[in-house]
């Protein structure tokens, strides 16, 4: 970053993705870039096509007219748009050229621009210039990231209210907050004998409302990103219970292996999908059971840790389920989630058998029905045929919304910085916790300035060049 992104010079990508396509984008940017573009930008008139004087030009108007090549030769049709410094993306002098799609003309004219005083630019550099001229903050540059990648139309909602209301975020709010109770530290600490005997408590009540807020907030800020991750549904069961015919189903297309064979799934399959504008991430998995081969208990312990963090479990079972198949352990671990208890096959067994095998599928549901906590919706499928299957997917459906519910002042940052929220809120916890036994100003204080340098560089008010790096080169290259 010290090298390249803090250079002063002009830098220019395609801003579209590679391929072909009806329009390309080209940005260029960095002070007097337009003496870069304009002496191989000729205006389109009715005579033909014209040199555009850099006295004559208006900046936010699109102007038509062909490119030419440092040779003289013609390279296509485009438009070009100019800024001047500071309304542009950046803050800086900047243009946007758009060809035709396609890799040569705009390879041609990012050639063009790159032998006459242009230099290619780093991936995230125009967004990281819209840092550094305070077009944005880090936040701000974060979400346009993320908007451009999320799957999830739950967070692309999210993520376009927060580039709206960019300086009325519930971040900002904490922070003025803890500013303010600071500053009450402060003035109480210095001049302790002109307040009431009661101060103490007002500042515990003030810094436990911030912690309440701050809570709720960080509990908004997990849902938002399990959105933006996928919300995860996991199919568990025994071996050859149909796990994979169910995810093949479900997904409309042939993901999973299907066998005869129990045991064909060792490891885990993951595939993303939209599920009535929910973006979910399925997972098919190794079959649950007690087993002494090493490889298929890696498979399991890896099915066990999904179950731990699903949003939703659907637990295949058949006709020939028995409760004592699977280990103790597995049984409790799926008891405790949210889930939907499938019986399987049912097509598979003459009626004569089902009264025969209903008592062992009832004592399997028994076994996975958290006591107290009521009973799990129960369906009979057949994955195979397709039969039974709609009103699954519309308990699917209830079930996946009340979990990515989104409620007012959500917003989404990335995973490190909820992290950092967290260590940010044990410490405001903590230092109110303190300051109710000790009653000494100057602690809590040292807590809350703490605190409020998280914030500072989680906003971008102070940051350190290194985690800007990071950050910045995760983004596209012509953003």
């Amino acid at each position: 970053m010290r090298n390249v992104f803090l250079r002063n010079d002009i830098v220019a990508a395609q801003a579209t993705p590679p391929g072909v396509s009806a329009i390309a984008a080209v940005r260029v940017s960095g002070k007097d870039c337009m003496n870069v573009v304009l002496p191989f930008f000729f205006q389109k008139k009715i005579s033909g096509s014209q040199p555009l004087s850099l006295a004559s030009l208006k900046p936010r108007r699109i102007y038509h007219g062909f490119w030419k090549n440092t040779e003289g030769h013609w390279v296509d049709e485009v438009q070009v748009v100019f800024y001047r410094a500071p309304f542009s993306f950046t803050g800086e002098d900047m243009a946007e050229i758009f060809t035709h799609g396609g890799f040569l003309p705009v390879q041609m004219v990012l050639n063009t621009l790159f032998e006459n005083g242009a230099r290619p630019a780093e991936p995230g550099e125009f967004s990281f210039r819209a840092f550094v001229n305070k077009k944005i903050d880090l936040i701000g540059a974060q979400t346009i990231n993320a908007l451009i990648h999320t799957a999830s139309p739950s967070v692309e909602e999210i993520l376009a209210r927060q580039l709206h209301d960019q300086n009325e975020q519930p971040v900002f709010w904490i922070r003025e907050r803890l500013l303010e109770l600071l500053a009450s530290l402060e003035v109480a600490f210095d001049y302790p004998e002109e307040h009431y005997a009661e101060q103490p408590g007002r500042i515990v009540a003030a810094g436990e409302e911030i912690a309440r807020f701050f809570y709720a907030f960080i509990e908004k800020i997990e849902i938002a990103e399990r959105l933006n991750q996928g919300l995860k549904v996991v199919i568990c069961g025994r071996p050859n219970v149909g796990k994979s015919t169910l995810m093949n189903v479900l997904l409309g297309e042939d993901r999973a292996i299907v066998s005869e064979i129990p045991g064909t799934t060792r490891d885990y399959l993951s595939e993303p999908f939209l599920f009535h504008g929910l973006y979910i991430r399925l997972f098919d998995t190794a079959g649950l059971r007690q087993t002494r081969d090493t490889i298929e208990k890696i498979g399991i312990r890896k099915t066990m840790e999904l179950i731990d963090r699903a949003d939703l479990i659907i637990y295949l079972l058949d006709l020939e389920d028995r409760a004592e198949e699977e280990e103790p352990g597995m049984i409790e671990n799926i008891r405790r989630k949210r889930k939907i208890i499938l019986i399987n096959k049912c097509d598979k067994y003459p009626e004569t058998r089902l009264t025969d095998l209903e008592e062992g599928v009832k004592r399997k549901i028994e076994a996975l029905t958290e006591p107290g906590a009521g009973q799990d919706p129960v369906f009979n499928i057949s994955a195979l045929n397709q039969t039974g299957l709609s009103t699954v997917k519309e308990t699917m459906k209830d079930i996946l919304y009340q979990a990515s519910r989104i409620e007012e002042g959500t917003m989404w940052v990335p995973t490190f910085q909820i992290d950092l929220l967290k260590r940010a809120h044990a410490i405001l916890t903590g230092g109110l916790e303190r300051f109710r036994e000790t009653g000494m100003f100057e602690i809590l204080g040292q807590d809350l300035r703490e605190i409020v340098e998280i914030f500072d560089g989680i906003t971008g008010r102070s940051f350190d060049e290194d985690i800007l790096q990071t950050i910045f080169s995760k983004f596209c290259v012509g953003k």
